[in-house]
C-alpha cells in the first residue's frame, strides 16, 4: 500500500547512500517521468548514477543542498533540471 501511495506523488521519492555516487536504494515509478530511467536502471547504479542524471550544472547546487539537510537532519526539497537519456 505504501508503494501505492509513494507512486502516486508528484515528483520522486528515493532513499540513497550519501556517498560521492550517491547509490540509490529506493526510487519511485515517478522517476521514470522526470528523468526518463526507470527505477531499476538508477538503483546501486546499474545503468547510470544519480549525479549523472542531473545538469552538469545543477550538481553542486543539488550536492550543497542535501549535505545542508544532511547536516539538520531535516527533509528537503530540491528543483533540479535532468539530462534525459539519448535515443537509440
Amino acid at each position: 500500500m505504501l508503494n501505492k501511495v509513494v507512486d502516486n506523488l508528484k515528483g520522486m521519492v528515493y532513499c540513497n547512500i550519501y556517498d560521492e555516487n550517491w547509490t540509490m536504494l529506493y526510487v519511485s515509478n515517478g522517476c521514470t517521468g522526470l528523468t526518463g530511467y526507470s527505477p531499476e536502471q538508477l538503483i546501486y547504479n546499474h545503468s547510470i548514477s544519480f549525479e549523472e542524471v542531473i545538469v552538469e550544472e545543477y550538481r553542486v547546487y543539488v550536492r550543497e543542498e542535501i549535505a545542508k539537510a544532511v547536516s539538520l537532519n531535516s527533509w528537503f526539497e530540491i528543483d533540479t533540471r535532468f539530462a534525459m537519456p539519448k535515443a537509440t
